[in-house]
């Protein structure tokens, strides 16, 4: 909804539309009051310790914005929630590379990450992945990103037209980024895995920044 500029709608979601999981009654009062208007009761039920509703509702009692509630959040929590779209749909195109087999694979038209060049190139021919040390690459969606061309390129176009990207949204205001393009393969270093008394395994790993231990794990532990 923030990236495609229906800054109501995320409103809403951030502080309307209970779900089934919401457990907390006070916080299901406050969302329940917001669904039907009513700002002061909802700004009233919100308990405090939920800050960034609070606060949005606070200012929508008042009359405030969208716009406005966005631009008091500040650019790091913004930036935030785009990111998370963004890994999300790079999420869906590694899904399906590992799903068809191709995630450790540089195929003709793909933009290829090699880590000795430190650079994005088309794919040559005979280029290979060897160890994290060369490897396709998935998109964090913007407005100037990379596309691949060919089978890869049809494949990444479709799954992102089905979640709803569309490169000129990522311009408008609140959201505005270039995107880049991410290895789908990264290196393991310095792993080890050792007995650490009973019932115990000690695993150490050291990844690249951005990639998880808990995806790494959930793998290793099938």
């Amino acid at each position: 909804a923030l990236i495609h500029g229906d800054l109501d709608e995320m409103l809403a979601l951030v502080v309307g539309r209970p779900s089934p999981l919401e457990h907390d009654t006070e916080v299901r009062a406050a969302r329940e009051a917001f669904d039907r208007g009513d700002y002061e009761e909802a700004a009233r039920r919100m308990p405090l310790r939920h800050r960034l509703e609070k606060r949005a509702l606070s200012l929508r009692a008042r009359g405030g914005s969208p716009e406005a509630w966005l631009e008091s959040v500040g650019r790091g929590r913004r930036r935030i929630w785009v990111s998370a779209w963004q890994s999300f749909l790079f999420n869906r195109v590694l899904d399906a590379r590992i799903a068809d087999g191709t995630w450790n694979q540089v195929l003709p038209g793909d933009v290829a990450w090699i880590a000795s060049e430190g650079c994005l190139v088309a794919a040559r021919p005979g280029l290979a992945s060897a160890g994290g040390r060369v490897s396709p690459t998935g998109p964090l969606p913007g407005f100037g990103l990379r596309r691949p061309e060919g089978a890869p390129g049809d494949l990444e176009r479709t799954l992102l037209a089905a979640e709803g990207d569309e490169p000129e949204a990522w311009k408008r205001p609140f959201v505005r980024s270039r995107g880049l393009r991410r290895p789908l393969v990264v290196p393991v270093r310095e792993a080890s895995i050792e007995r650490d008394g009973p019932g115990e395994v000690l695993v150490r790993f050291v990844l690249p920044p951005g990639s998880f231990a808990t995806v790494l794990l959930d793998h290793l532990m099938a």
